[in-house]
């Protein structure tokens, strides 16, 4: 209902935009995509002009483009937060020095990246063994491509890499190391637990989801699942108020943005208590 609403009050919705949009719409798909494809087509409007179309973007308007999504997504809410949530974020940050950290290592260039929890939860496709075939169409841009483009979504078996399997793939050196507001040794159980679900469900690696019942399977979306499982009661409440009406990160990068995000807003919640309190 609210995606059919957003068509009718945005006409320039209804006429030679990506079928992807109009098929999102039409399938009633989660209304935070939707909401981020309109950001998105707002943004690029209003960039470059009433006239823009995404597919004909060249690299560096979709990199300006991106930048500036990426800038509204990563905004803190801004309006007056509920006394009980300082309570919590107090409360989290009491417990700072005992929080785990997740591995990610953003995309560059054609490689899409990789998000992990060491030494347990790192999950990739395995092309040794036959696709699962494919799983639909996406709207992206992938990295070795000028611009985005209907795309064939395959299926594959998942692996997951032991510790030194990881390394030659996922050097250290390289790696992000994330700080998240998740007690280390429930981190590690969450991703364990995480593990054993996708292996007892034979659930297969796909990169992006292409329908509103077929969802995302792979490493950030393991990791994401394996952070929100190992949370406390208060973090719970905190992640629930700083992630609503955002879609889930569709890649390591915006994985990262948004965990980064989380926790310094935590921490900004628990410092401007703090100084309200020493006045």
């Amino acid at each position: 209902r609210h995606a059919d609403s957003l068509v009718r009050t945005l006409p320039w919705l209804q006429h030679g935009q990506p079928s992807y949009l109009q098929y999102a719409v039409s399938s009633r798909c989660q209304v935070t995509k939707v909401l981020r494809d309109v950001l998105e087509l707002t943004l690029m409007k209003k960039i470059f002009g009433q006239d823009a179309a995404l597919a004909t973007l060249v690299p560096a308007q979709l990199a300006v483009l991106r930048n500036h999504i990426d800038a509204v997504i990563s905004l803190t809410p801004s309006i007056e937060i509920p006394a009980q949530l300082h309570d919590c974020a107090n409360r989290v940050m009491a417990g700072a020095d005992t929080f785990g950290k997740v591995q990610i290592i953003p995309a560059s260039g054609s490689k899409l990246g990789h998000a992990w929890i060491a030494p347990h939860l790192s999950i990739v496709p395995n092309r040794n063994q036959a696709g699962n075939g494919n799983a639909g169409q996406s709207f992206l841009q992938s990295g070795s491509a000028t611009a985005p483009k209907s795309t064939t979504m395959r299926q594959w078996p998942a692996k997951f890499l032991n510790a030194t399997e990881n390394e030659k793939l996922y050097p250290a050196d390289e790696t992000l190391q994330l700080t998240v507001p998740v007690h280390a040794e429930k981190l590690q159980a969450s991703a364990l637990q995480t593990k054993t679900l996708w292996t007892d469900h034979a659930l297969p690696y796909l990169f992006m989801g292409t329908a509103p019942d077929i969802h995302p399977s792979g490493c950030r979306v393991t990791v994401w699942h394996a952070v929100i499982q190992g949370m406390d009661e208060d973090t719970q409440a905190l992640f629930t108020y700083f992630n609503r009406g955002l879609p889930d990160p569709d890649s390591p990068t915006e994985l990262w943005q948004r965990l980064d995000g989380l926790m310094r807003w935590i921490r900004q919640l628990a410092n401007s208590s703090a100084a309200s309190n020493s006045n």
